[in-house]
């Protein structure tokens, strides 16, 4: 398989993670009263994916987006 046959898989479910996070970002930022959000973790399986992460880079700039090893 190719890593374009592995893009087109995950691309439904990559297509919809930014918004996701976008979500919890802004409910975090009510709960907490703050005004910017520093980090997010990737973790879990799909998490340590580069091509996830930087997918969310593009959506995401202003996050900084840690992958901690065997997460």
């Amino acid at each position: 398989m190719s890593t374009d046959d592995g893009e087109d898989i995950f691309d439904p479910i990559v297509d919809d993670i930014p918004g996701l996070i976008n979500e919890q970002v802004e409910s975090a930022l009510l709960k907490l009263c703050v005004k910017k959000l520093k980090g997010i973790f990737l973790v879990g399986g799909f998490g340590s994916s580069q091509y996830l992460k930087a997918r969310i880079e593009q959506e995401i700039p202003d996050v900084q987006l840690i992958q901690p090893d065997d997460a």
